[in-house]
């Protein structure tokens, strides 16, 4: 199928829906990828912080995920 085909067919779909929910969770999709196109700024300080959080991970300083959760729970439990 061609990317022509494929848009038409979409837009007939689209056309037929009713469900105002649906529209909006398909437009916010759609419009997902220009969100991705927002730049991020930030401070000195969280430049450092991002990069001693890289350091970290070059130097193989990093938890998995069910010892991250354990150490949290502990944490909280503080």
């Amino acid at each position: 199928m061609s990317t022509t085909e494929l848009k038409d067919k979409i837009i007939n779909s689209l056309q037929k829906i009713e469900d105002n929910s649906l529209l909006t969770d398909v437009y916010n999709l759609l419009n997902k990828s220009e969100k991705n196109n927002i730049k991020y700024f930030v401070s000195d300080i969280e430049k450092e912080h991002l990069e001693e959080a890289l350091k970290d991970i070059e130097d193989g300083k990093t938890y998995s995920d069910i010892d991250a959760k354990e150490i949290m729970k502990e944490w909280l439990k503080k």
